[in-house]
């Protein structure tokens, strides 16, 4: 299974006089983790990156995943129909998350050894 926790706070910024528009800009914090079938590390002979496509049905692994954690810097248009008056309200939120991935490293586990690396361009 793939995973990932996000953290973070958006703060709205209304562009009309209802207050029910806005854009919403913030800043967070992502760590994901995605299984894969791809072994991802080095040459031996090189320092050259290597990424090969394994068959599960014909090399048996226990563990091959890669981590990502990265600053998140969400944009979003903000739509709702939200009164004075009202706290029942639809809402509907739309936008983009950029975000800049600082750490990654991969993890492959076969037969009790491990395989970490963290140094991929």
């Amino acid at each position: 299974f793939s995973g990932g926790f996000h953290a973070g706070f958006i703060r709205d910024r209304p562009i009309n006089e209802q207050r029910n528009i806005s854009i919403g800009v913030g800043l967070g914090w992502s760590i994901d983790t995605y299984g894969h079938n791809v072994f991802i590390g080095k040459e031996l002979d090189t320092d050259n990156s290597l990424f090969q496509i394994m068959d599960r049905g014909r090399i048996d692994f226990d563990t091959n995943r890669f981590t990502t954690q990265s600053i998140d810097l969400p944009i979003q248009f903000r739509w709702r129909t939200s009164t004075v008056e009202s706290y029942k309200f639809w809402r509907i939120y739309a936008g983009l998350r950029p975000a800049y991935a600082y750490y990654f490293q991969t993890k492959f586990e076969q037969g009790g050894q491990t395989y970490k690396e963290s140094d991929i361009p």
